[in-house]
């Protein structure tokens, strides 16, 4: 799981929903095209490149965030 997941911290929680916020509205092109962020009953998306550019989002948005770690 990525670090933002499964805390109870309200920082990295609040974080994780900002994340997905802007992820979603990324995927979906600002809301024109709902399908693609479609989530099953596990919070999964259903559509398979919706899933694997989630995780990238995600590791984009924590490497962006995170001072002085480089690639």
């Amino acid at each position: 799981k990525p670090p933002h997941q499964g805390t109870v911290d309200a920082q990295p929680v609040a974080e994780g929903a900002a994340m997905r916020a802007a992820f979603e509205k990324w995927m979906s092109d600002d809301g024109e095209w709902t399908a693609a962020i479609q989530r099953n009953d596990k919070g999964e998306y259903v559509i398979a490149a919706a899933s694997s550019a989630w995780h990238t989002w995600q590791a984009a948005w924590i490497a962006a965030r995170t001072p002085g770690e480089t690639a």
